[in-house]
């Protein structure tokens, strides 16, 4: 049984220290013990420090995380969880968003965009996707609206799909609950 807690807090410090590397805006303050991290299986969960700027991507697609066969992360930043899917063909699918919010960034030729995420309001299992007008100027002006996010998805649809969508309804985009 010991043999078993060692391998169980030796995965957990190894998940810290990739939540860690996952911080935008880390400062020489944040240390890896500032998080809250679990982990089960393919499943981990992270609370992250105030004010934090995370980059799921760095975290999800770190060699050490596919080691550790990290498959469904929930990310916590003060009110906001996000649940983030791995796919079969590696990409990252934001499958619900509980609480709060959370605004993502891609970065193209055009500079960068920005759509925000929020549970809707109609219906808990939605999550409402939000283009401000300078983000719906930037990605009218993209030549290819398919590269957008082009590893990312929003309930198993293609985020530049979701976006056109949004231009035409400004609504919420249908999820399906998941326990876990």
């Amino acid at each position: 049984m010991n043999d078993l807690n060692k391998q169980y807090k030796d995965r957990k410090e190894e998940l810290k220290s990739i939540a860690c590397g996952g911080i935008v805006n880390k400062s020489k303050q944040t240390h890896e013990y500032d998080f809250k991290a679990e982990i089960d299986n393919v499943y981990f969960y992270v609370k992250y420090p105030q004010d934090s700027i995370v980059e799921p991507a760095k975290i999800l697609n770190n060699e050490k995380a596919k080691k550790l066969n990290l498959k469904v992360g929930i990310f916590q930043i003060e009110e906001s969880i996000v649940k983030v899917e791995i796919t079969e063909d590696g990409k990252r699918n934001y499958t619900d968003i509980l609480k709060g919010g959370i605004e993502i960034f891609f970065t193209t030729k055009i500079g960068e965009i920005s759509i925000y995420l929020s549970p809707s309001k109609k219906d808990g299992n939605k999550i409402k996707v939000e283009v401000d007008e300078e983000n719906k100027a930037r990605f009218n002006k993209l030549k290819d609206k398919s590269s957008l996010g082009k590893n990312c998805l929003l309930e198993r649809e293609n985020v530049s799909e979701v976006i056109s969508k949004n231009f035409k309804m400004s609504d919420s985009v249908s999820t399906e609950s998941i326990e876990t």
